[in-house]
């Protein structure tokens, strides 16, 4: 699923100075929603898609995962029962209320130095019921567990939702909720990639550009700057360094140690190209919770980008390869897996079950999903210091750059923020490309 997210977060009176952007705090990048709107402006045509959809128990919903949409809870089998739940935990006040998540260690733990897990957290905040019947349903299928493990403050780095208590008593009680929907916005006619493709273009064809595709071998810092040992250039002098892959990256090509540990998830994802008159139930982005499917997620790229072609649309399928193979089998030749995938579809309803594609792509990821793991997190913060301290007066972005700060929204507010940080009368298409 890529999409672009403008208005997730309420935007200030007064924009804020580009250069306060905190990679280090969670979510920063929300204060500058009109600056990525605005930047990505230039470059693409955007439109706003219709609202997510859910799938659950056989029956379609607004999405509650993603979009902010929970006004059907209160038609659920067990809402009375959820709504006195929350109803008894609002009695008592928690540390762990999201309201609070601003004052939440970076580090993944508690005050007290303990991890504070998503799974405890909302359980605390959405009652054992919804967890259960909403939450636990998408982790199974996204992580192939029921337990995520994961770190409370870094919850939507694999989309797991965190309602406040208040909001989720207004829905299952069936009461007016003050909670915008999430606006997801799509490019017109092309993928949110193709805007990369313009940037790298333009930057070849700048002036004040020279690219160098080479290995790096290694890197140390200088008196007058950082030297970079290229395989194919030799030695590369630099009075100034942004490094944009990982900590634990930075620090092997430095010579050093690294004490991170890096989880991740697998994917696969499904390409395909199907006849538009086999649509059943058209969208932009659909969750499919049913346990008895091997997929969680569909987007309708063409949908989104508001186009077809010649009869056709393009839909991307997305899975974890464990809960896949222990719902088709093990061992699916790629063609195998393609027909269970669209198997799926037609069970779900998303195709018609004599849909036939022309076009077919599978692809497998071993560590596609970057996982905030208490331990994940605890090891990128001491390569990043090691790394900051090792190679004084060099700047991180993307990856490097803070705990799971690497959205395409962030490395655009981290690139715009590198630029203000230079000389303010840099003519304007230096200040582009600084």
């Amino acid at each position: 699923m890529v999409l672009y997210e403008f208005t997730s977060f309420r935007e200030p009176a007064d924009e804020p100075d580009i250069r306060s952007y905190d990679p280090m705090k969670r979510n920063d990048v929300g204060r500058f929603c009109a600056t990525v709107r605005r930047y990505v402006g230039r470059h693409q045509q955007t439109r706003i898609v219709t609202t997510p959809e859910l799938q659950l128990n056989g029956q379609w919903w607004p999405d509650f995962l993603l979009a902010n949409r929970g006004d059907w809870l209160s038609k659920m089998p067990w809402a009375r029962g959820a709504l006195a739940e929350i109803e008894a935990g609002l009695s008592s006040s928690s540390p762990w209320h999201p309201r609070t998540k601003l004052a939440w260690p970076d580090d993944g733990t508690d005050h007290a130095g303990q991890p504070l897990i998503y799974d405890a957290v909302s359980r605390a905040n959405h009652g054992e019921t919804v967890h259960h019947e909403l939450v636990v349903p998408f982790l199974r299928k996204v992580m192939n567990c029921e337990a995520s493990g994961l770190s409370a403050l870094y919850h939507r780095m694999n989309w797991a939702p965190l309602y406040w208590p208040e909001t989720l008593r207004g829905w299952l009680a069936d009461e007016p909720v003050q909670l915008p929907d999430t606006e997801f916005s799509h490019p017109v006619g092309q993928p949110v990639a193709a805007m990369i493709r313009t940037l790298v273009k333009d930057l070849r064809a700048s002036p004040l550009v020279r690219v160098i595709e080479d290995r790096l071998l290694s890197m140390r810092p200088t008196a007058r700057g950082f030297t970079l040992r290229l395989q194919a250039q030799g030695e590369l002098q630099t009075p100034e360094l942004i490094w944009a892959q990982s900590p634990a990256q930075g620090l092997q090509a430095a010579g050093l140690p690294t004490a991170g540990v890096d989880d991740r998830l697998p994917l696969m994802i499904g390409l395909l190209e199907v006849p538009t008159s086999c649509v059943q139930r058209p969208g932009s982005v659909q969750h499919l919770l049913d346990p008895s499917l091997g997929i969680y997620r569909v987007t309708h790229s063409s949908a989104c980008a508001d186009e077809s072609q010649d009869g056709f649309v393009a839909l991307t399928v997305e899975a974890n390869p464990g809960w896949f193979d222990a719902v088709h089998g093990t061992g699916l030749s790629e063609g195998e897996a393609i027909d269970a995938i669209m198997r799926d579809l037609a069970r779900a309803g998303v195709l018609a079950s004599d849909g036939t594609p022309r076009f077919t792509k599978l692809i497998k990821l071993a560590g596609a999903l970057p996982l905030p793991t208490p331990r994940a997190v605890q090891g990128f913060l001491a390569d990043r210091a090691a790394l900051l301290s090792a190679c004084p007066g060099i700047q991180l972005m993307g990856p490097a750059a803070g705990p799971f700060a690497n959205s395409m929204s962030d490395q655009i507010v981290q690139g715009l923020a590198c630029g203000a940080f230079r000389d303010t009368a840099l003519p304007a298409m230096q200040q582009e490309y600084a």
